[in-house]
């Protein structure tokens, strides 16, 4: 433990930010304390200490301004009032229309808090500046309100008038056209069915999906690839790599060029926190590589989530969050060890036959690693997740690298067209999986929460494997040396 720096400053953040949201502030001050106390006794580093010191210092700011904004929350529950404020998503349909957007100039909110939006009449577009005469939605449940922060959202508010239109920000503008005519592009060479799976999965924007599919695509345990994630931005980035590779030779010009294609990646996809914290992993993992050096995978996803929680603290309270780091933990640090130990006494040479095996052997950790999470939220267990992402994985890859490839070449209708015909058939085939095995009777059922424990403990189990399987290695090549 003392050798990763990093772990241990994770799990006094996490144990810091737990006393915050259950025993109070003054708690939270004392938390601070006391970890800084431990970690300077256990590190006899004064570089670590001084590290830890500034980490743990950060946190407490990052708490002070997050703790500012729920207090101003929770002030203006119940209240009328007129604001300002910036549009930062498409209208979403539910129940009532939604946009989400940030204040700006108001004298009570802090510029930048996130809220909801609620209205019936009227539209907004993306980046457009609005003052509105609104009253804020009371939401008398703890757990929904404290649900809204650990998403980085404020609270919801009811759009009574319009008061006037105050111009636009020029770049959630210029994104939101970006955006709209990546949907345009898709829409008007694709089947209704495909042009909304497609946006679903390449963009996060679930608004075209029936109800019905959407219900499928719940009960065959995919939800998370109409949620986009790490896994489509690493099969994007997948496609820039290779053109990377051959055309830029220089590391710095390289990871420059990686950082603004990810953050346009991220703008198109609205800023979603799916999105982000996997271009954070990313980009972290990439860092060793640009001094050319290996990255310690603990260490760098530990760092990760230390910069994540610096931005939003609350956010370790998110199942989103839990799961993706759940699922990034068992994907590139837990199944490798497995998939090694299992090649070493059973060889695959087939490259078809090992490439399935990877799929197969992916899907299978990620779904045992996010289980416990998922069962103790949702009450839910998909039985039918594992068959259907074994069946789908590698159409989802080939829609993504063509769709991508598509909107670059735009302005070459027919071979853009022509990928998109050929997106057009797998894309059908993904609908076709997910409706037949969503439609299954026992696809997916029901189960006390308690039975998060079974897979909870399944999960440590082979994470001390892991241990062991890498500290007998260890041995092997000190003997051998």
């Amino acid at each position: 433990m003392i050798k990763r720096p990093m772990l241990l400053t994770v799990l006094s953040f996490i144990l810091c930010i737990m006393i915050y949201r259950f025993f109070g502030f003054y708690f939270f001050i004392a938390g601070i304390l006391i970890c800084f106390g431990v970690l300077s006794f256990l590190n006899k580093s004064l570089f670590n200490i001084a590290l830890f010191g500034l980490l743990l210092g950060s946190l407490f700011i990052s708490i002070v301004v997050t703790n500012g904004k729920i207090n101003i929350s929770k002030s203006i529950r119940k209240q009328e009032f007129t604001g300002n404020f910036i549009v930062i998503s498409e209208p979403e349909v539910r129940k009532n229309t939604l946009v989400l957007a940030k204040s700006y100039d108001n004298r009570f909110l802090k510029n930048g808090m996130k809220f909801y939006l609620y209205f019936r009449e009227g539209d907004f577009e993306v980046g457009e500046k609005i003052t509105i005469k609104a009253r804020t939605v009371n939401i008398e449940e703890e757990n929904s309100l404290f649900n809204l922060y650990y998403s980085n959202n404020y609270g919801r508010i009811w759009i009574k008038e319009t008061v006037s239109r105050n111009g636009y920000n020029r770049f959630y503008f210029y994104i939101g056209k970006i955006r709209s005519f990546v949907k345009n592009h898709f829409l008007s060479r694709l089947s209704y069915n495909s042009f909304a799976t497609l946006t679903a999965i390449m963009l996060g924007d679930k608004n075209s999906l029936s109800d019905t599919f959407y219900a499928n695509v719940k009960n065959s345990g995919v939800s998370h690839i109409m949620a986009v994630s790490g896994l489509h931005l690493s099969v994007i980035m997948g496609f820039f790599f290779l053109l990377l590779e051959r055309l830029v030779k220089n590391r710095i010009v390289c990871f420059v060029v990686t950082f603004a294609i990810l953050f346009f990646i991220c703008a198109i996809c609205d800023f979603k926190s799916s999105i982000i914290r996997a271009a954070v992993m990313m980009l972290f993992f990439m860092v060793p590589q640009l001094f050319g050096r290996d990255s310690d995978k603990i260490s760098t996803l530990c760092l990760s989530v230390v910069v994540i929680l610096l931005a939003q603290p609350l956010l370790i309270f998110n199942i989103s969050f839990q799961m993706s780091v759940s699922a990034v933990f068992a994907v590139m640090i837990t199944a490798p060890v497995y998939g090694d130990e299992i090649r070493k006494h059973f060889p695959i040479n087939n490259p078809l036959l090992s490439g399935i095996f990877d799929i197969v052997l992916i899907s299978v950790f990620a779904q045992i690693f996010t289980a416990a999470f998922s069962i103790y939220m949702f009450g839910m267990i998909s039985v039918a997740a594992p068959i259907t992402n074994i069946f789908i994985s590698f159409a989802v890859t080939v829609i993504l690298q063509l769709g991508i490839i598509s909107v670059i070449i735009c302005f070459f209708p027919v071979i853009s067209g022509y990928l998109l015909f050929v997106a057009d058939f797998f894309i059908g085939y993904i609908n076709f999986v997910i409706t037949k095995i969503g439609e299954l009777k026992y696809s997916a059922f029901s189960v006390p929460r308690t039975v998060c424990i079974i897979p909870a403990v399944i999960t440590v189990l082979l994470v001390f494997g892991v241990y062991f399987l890498n500290r007998r290695k260890s041995n092997a090549i000190q003997c051998n040396a």
